[in-house]
């Protein structure tokens, strides 16, 4: 009987400890998942390529000033090969206040760069991203732009250009 109640310790213990590992593992997956594609505090996230020094004349053009905005291509088709996306920190509802939100860059393969801070877009740009992956997307994703008139003013979306 002292037998089975040691293997019986034995698997407890066993199952505890496959238990820690497993809750580590989770949140092992999660931090990564949140640093890769993460929450608003995460770093920012593009399909760069080229060497190092053009890698960061790209995000230094992408956080920089010179880009036009979505007002810009309303209506119009774009050729999207790049994109850059990072967190900022935006008015918020109350005056001093902010809140974090996404700022996302399109650029075409020109290098000519296109910024929007919507939560409609950023979705729109991450449902591009599940589709075509991180990669530079050649052939350039052809994009056309709409504005469409809400309560509160307007939206814009990226659909996909015929």
């Amino acid at each position: 009987m002292t037998e089975t109640h040691e293997t019986i310790e034995a698997n407890v213990v066993l199952e505890q400890e496959s238990q820690t590992q497993l809750i580590r593992r989770d949140n092992l997956i999660q931090e990564v998942i949140g640093e890769v594609f993460g929450g608003m505090g995460a770093p920012e996230l593009h399909n760069f390529d080229g060497t190092e020094q053009e890698k960061w004349r790209m995000i230094a053009m992408a956080t920089g000033p010179g880009l036009g905005g979505f007002d810009d291509t309303a209506g119009k088709v774009i050729n999207v090969k790049y994109f850059f996306v990072h967190s900022v920190d935006v008015d918020g509802p109350t005056r001093g206040e902010f809140a974090s939100a996404l700022r996302c860059v399109s650029f075409t393969p020109e290098l000519v760069g296109y910024q929007f801070v919507s939560g409609v877009l950023a979705r729109d740009l991450a449902r591009m991203v599940r589709t075509f992956g991180l990669q530079p997307w050649e052939p350039p994703i052809h994009v056309k732009v709409t504005k469409t008139a809400g309560k509160k003013g307007h939206f814009y979306n990226l659909i996909p250009a015929n």
